[in-house]
């Protein structure tokens, strides 16, 4: 569960089955999926963060949708690195925090 490593500060959780950022992704393969974590603030803003691709080409992605344009997101941003995600979520959760606040 993300929200036991990361707090978040704005927003309802709605779903948080995100793998265990502590633990080498090798051992979690099986549990990696899209819309592993999403958040929301009224109905103003969602988070959303998933794991995508197909075969070499696989990432996390982060999204931050504004009045539901999910097709038009807020922001929008592609991990590969593993040892960058929990530092791109972080960043993420601050522009949430801030555009929630606006």
């Amino acid at each position: 569960m993300l929200s036991k490593k990361i707090k978040f500060n704005t927003g309802v959780i709605y779903k948080d089955d995100f793998i265990d950022i502590d633990k080498p992704l090798k051992n979690q393969v099986d549990n990696l999926y899209e819309d592993m974590f999403q958040l929301s603030f009224e109905d103003k803003l969602a988070m959303d963060i998933g794991y995508y691709g197909v075969e070499d080409n696989k990432f996390f992605k982060i999204y931050i949708i504004q009045n539901s344009h999910w097709d038009e997101p807020f922001y929008e941003k592609e991990i590969y690195d593993y040892s960058l995600l929990e530092t791109e979520i972080r960043k993420a959760i601050e522009i949430f925090d801030k555009k929630a606040l606006e």
